[in-house]
């Protein structure tokens, strides 16, 4: 008996021992997994390329229908471009001018003085021309005469 219990005893002091070999075997075991299974997915992608690479050079392509050019650009359309242009130009002139009547709020002549204030004017003050003014020309004299 005491020769049986020397033999668990010596077993039992092993356990320890034994046990961190174990674990390092599942350590190592792991890795080594691991690194297997990316291998593995390494040579599963590099077939599927290789794969890939024979199949596209089997593939025959055949045209159809030639490409053709457009006869006339679809865009711009210069002519609708232009014409725009100017009826915008005619409308925003236009549309200023109408602006600028309607908000003038100066008096020009007597007559607009008496039909706002509904008073008679006492005096008038002409225009005196300035430093700078010129002296009508031909031109002005022509347009006074037509």
């Amino acid at each position: 008996i005491q020769r049986q219990i020397q033999v668990v005893q010596a077993r039992l002091n092993l356990a320890p021992a034994l046990e961190q070999e174990l674990t390092a075997l599942n350590r190592e075991y792991g890795t080594l997994k691991a690194q297997h299974d990316n291998l593995q997915a390494k040579k599963f992608q590099s077939q599927m390329t290789t794969d890939l690479e024979t199949n596209r050079t089997n593939d025959t392509y055949r045209v159809i229908d030639e490409a053709s050019l457009p006869e006339k650009p679809i865009f711009p359309n210069r002519i609708q471009i232009v014409g725009l242009g100017l009826i915008a130009g005619l409308v925003a002139g236009i549309g200023a001018a109408i602006g600028r009547e309607l908000f003038d709020t100066t008096l020009a002549n007597e007559e607009e003085v008496t039909a706002l204030l509904k008073l008679p004017v006492l005096a008038t003050i002409s225009e005196v021309p300035g430093k700078g003014a010129k002296k009508p020309g031909r031109s002005a004299r022509l347009m006074k005469s037509a």
